[in-house]
């Protein structure tokens, strides 16, 4: 089915127009537009985004581009590769592609389709490069637009939407998403830029793909564009990298999620609570807390993030297991993250089970659990049900690679430390619920079981519910749920569990309008 159509939406009053289209002379006079030189002869920034083909997630299905005059979605067919105008584009030398998540994205283009870029900025990276606030390098496109643009996107976020990115002709919600979420790239990436450019500070920004070479970059062959359409130049090696005079490494070095050190906020343990409403304005939503966000130097580096124990004799047997196969604490979480790196790029199950069988530690598999869930609140969609449906088909199968019970602690030290990555993913409590909600589904564990988890389990369970978190949480596991099952389900197994959900409510004036809809 070949299509192509053209629509509008609305953000924050400005119409962007998209083009949605699988013909390749369509993408091809799109990219010729793209190609238009700027007013001002800068270094043109596109948003770039892309989704992958279900189920496992190994071929690109959306290719998603603005340089916010106007959006591109093109729907690749699965039998069809990417087409040769399009590579060629992503090699432009004097264009910066920027994005959430971008470094995956293209390292998984390179593996396993050899299309490399130029210049890939990854935002969270710049913007906390720029700004001299680290926690950005931790946030999503939400947090950056208000941040960077003083955008609010909560409200064009959907409720209930199912992600099937490989529907024909693609729904118009699906393409409003990828609009919202590419547009705002470039926004994001723009104003960035122009703040550096304004402030003249010679800043190391790492550009994730780059190519040696002094090659011509030929569009083509559809529609024409082979001919008379090359590079401006040669691409610049060692000196200027991307925008502004960015210089090139090679590697993403200066921040990465967790892994080296971890910026903080102190919690302001004495605060009084703020009603925490997703649909309001971010200033609002981003605080479980009245906490002061312009305290940007508050905040502790800990070189490694390891969960709360619930038990003190757990710690002890877990240090006792590591020690007897000779692996630190530290050398069990590296080769664990690595791993599952690893599985949103191959969607290998069978490597991540023999991965894990080397560790050969038990007692850390509910910190591998806790590291992994944490890891993914700063990813995409895609990434986070992967990670979800991973962890029912490590406890279900696999020779019981990871136990009910290790799954459980591990979400336990989630929800003990929960309340410290609001501040830098305020949607943590729906990414939870969403994987809470698998559980259910899959009978990995009850409707009870979750819920009890939800209000009592682990440190600071007084707190999730005084300031909202629990109600949230709950209310986003119901919400899925519904969607997936329908409402039979959802009554039945509320009826059979028993659980109060009042209970779950945070005093006044605090309201969960997640939760209220079920009450």
């Amino acid at each position: 089915m070949i299509y192509t159509e053209v629509v509008s939406f609305d953000l924050n009053g400005v119409q962007i127009k998209t083009t949605v289209t699988n013909e390749l002379k369509v993408l091809d006079e799109h990219i010729s537009s793209f190609l238009q030189p700027t007013d001002n002869n800068r270094t043109k920034v596109i948003g770039f985004d892309m989704e992958w083909r279900p189920p496992f997630m190994l071929e690109p299905a959306i290719f998603q581009l603005c340089d916010g005059n106007s959006c591109l979605i093109f729907h690749l067919h699965p039998k069809i590769s990417v087409p040769l105008s399009l590579r060629n584009f992503l090699r432009q030398p004097n264009y910066t592609f920027v994005g959430c998540g971008i470094k995956d994205d293209f390292e998984y283009l390179k593996k396993h389709s050899g299309i490399g870029c130029k210049n890939a900025v990854e935002l969270g990276t710049l913007a906390a490069t720029l700004m001299d606030k680290p926690h950005l390098g931790f946030c999503g496109v939400d947090e950056l637009a208000f941040v960077v643009n003083k955008l609010d996107l909560h409200k064009y976020r959907p409720l209930n939407l199912a992600f099937d990115w490989d529907s024909y002709p693609l729904s118009e919600e699906l393409a409003k998403l990828a609009t919202v979420n590419v547009y705002s790239y470039h926004k994001i990436g723009s104003a960035l830029f122009e703040r550096q450019s304004y402030e003249a500070s010679p800043l190391s920004i790492p550009l994730l793909q780059r190519s040696s070479g002094d090659e011509s970059i030929t569009l083509g062959p559809q529609g024409g564009l082979a001919r008379g359409m090359s590079s401006r130049g040669p691409a610049a090696v060692s000196s200027v990298g991307g925008p502004n005079g960015y210089s090139n490494l090679s590697e993403r070095a200066s921040y990465s999620p967790r892994e080296d050190l971890t910026p903080r906020y102190v919690p302001n343990r004495f605060a009084g609570p703020t009603a925490y409403d997703q649909s309001s304005a971010p200033e609002h939503s981003v605080n479980y807390r009245n906490r002061d966000l312009g305290s940007a130097d508050r905040f502790l580096d800990r070189p490694v993030v390891n969960p709360p124990p619930a038990r003190a004799q757990e710690t002890a047997l877990s240090q006792n297991t590591s020690f007897e196969k000779g692996l630190s604490e530290e050398k069990l979480q590296k080769m664990s993250m690595a791993a599952i790196k690893e599985y949103y790029s191959a969607r290998d199950v069978n490597e991540v089970v023999l991965c894990v069988k080397d560790l050969n530690s038990p007692s850390f598999h509910p910190s591998m659990v806790y590291h992994w869930v944490t890891d993914s609140f700063e990813r995409k969609d895609t990434e986070r049900d992967l990670l979800a449906k991973l962890l029912i088909d490590l406890v279900k199968s696999h020779d019981g690679t990871l136990s009910q019970p290790q799954l459980i602690k591990g979400l336990e030290s989630v929800l003990s430390t929960l309340e410290d990555f609001v501040m830098d993913a305020p949607r943590a409590p729906e990414y939870l619920g969403r994987i809470f909600a698998k559980a259910i589904t899959e009978h990995v564990a009850s409707l009870k079981e979750i819920g009890l988890l939800i209000r009592d389990g682990g440190e600071e369970s007084s707190s999730r519910l005084q300031f909202g978190l629990a109600a949230d949480i709950l209310g986003s596991t119901l919400e899925v749920i519904q969607t997936e099952k329908g409402d039979a389900f959802l009554n039945e197994i509320q009826t059979s569990s028993n659980l109060q959900l009042k209970t779950f409510r945070p005093p006044e004036p605090i309201k969960s309008r997640k939760l209220e809809k079920f009450l």
